[in-house]
């Protein structure tokens, strides 16, 4: 074995088997183990290393450690998609990018983690230690807490790739986004006021509308019938939008009963995105 950075023994935590399902697989199939830092030789010139401090762990982390998410890491495996901490070791390439060990950082991608497909898939954030490139590398605002930093990334680029990257949504026009209150949905509503754009929220519970109305959304139409369904609501939306329409769908739920009734709240020339 070759020599290690001269770091702490830490500890990691690693999907072992997938599980029937999710709760089965947080359950059962997650150990803490000990975790050595990383060896000098398996680090490159643009890595740095990340003694990690938060991670953030989502819907993608659970459904991977069923087997059944679309990018699948081979087991064993440490979860983590995005995470936050401070550089304890940065190659040449990374340095003379900017980086530096003290340095505060957030690292996102997916050129990185348990859902990438290269040599950095066993570095996920559920670790003492973590090696990221510096492509994938972020500074954290002296303001913000490793925690908010851990959890920015998966929210807000989703919400910034559909609506700014596919959906092209400019300032004046409306938005439709179904899942408003969920982790992709809250970033949704920020972006879209961040554009100028008018946005429409919709929620199956009369309970989360007035946080939705406090998250600063112009209108919300609460869609459930009920019954744990979905009633019709293209009326609404027409009534909203002047008979017209919205311009964009943000789709952050999916399924026929809210996909196909979202079709018919749309405008000639609308973008329909399925988060």
């Amino acid at each position: 074995e070759g020599s290690r950075l001269a770091l702490p023994i830490g500890v990691r935590a690693v999907v072992t088997e997938f599980g029937k399902d999710q709760h089965d697989a947080i359950e059962r199939c997650v150990q803490i183990e000990q975790q050595l830092p990383p060896l000098r030789e398996e680090l490159l010139d643009e890595d740095i290393v990340v003694a990690v401090k938060a991670t953030e762990v989502v819907w993608t982390d659970t459904v991977m450690a069923t087997g059944q998410y679309q990018h699948q890491p081979r087991l064993p495996f440490t979860p983590g998609v995005t995470f936050s901490g401070v550089v304890v070791w940065a190659g040449d390439a990374a340095i003379a990018k900017g980086a530096a060990v003290g340095q505060r950082v957030a690292v996102a991608g997916f050129g990185v983690g348990p859902r990438s497909s290269g040599r950095y898939q066993k570095w996920g954030g559920c670790q003492s230690y973590a090696v990221a490139p510096i492509s994938a590398v972020r500074p954290v605002p002296a303001h913000w807490s490793f925690e908010q930093a851990a959890c920015f990334a998966y929210g807000y680029d989703t919400a910034y790739h559909g609506l700014v990257e596919c959906g092209q949504l400019r300032s004046g026009e409306s938005v439709l986004i179904h899942g408003a209150a969920g982790g992709i949905g809250i970033p949704a509503v920020h972006v879209a006021k961040l554009l100028g754009a008018r946005v429409i929220a919709t929620t199956r519970s009369e309970s989360k509308k007035s946080f939705l109305q406090d998250l600063g959304v112009d209108h919300v139409v609460t869609i459930g019938d009920g019954q744990g369904g979905v009633r019709q609501f293209r009326d609404d939306i027409k009534a909203l939008t002047g008979g017209q329409g919205v311009d964009v769908v943000y789709d952050g739920v999916g399924g026929d009963e809210i996909t196909v009734e979202s079709m018919r709240c749309c405008c000639f020339g609308a973008r329909v995105l399925i988060m």
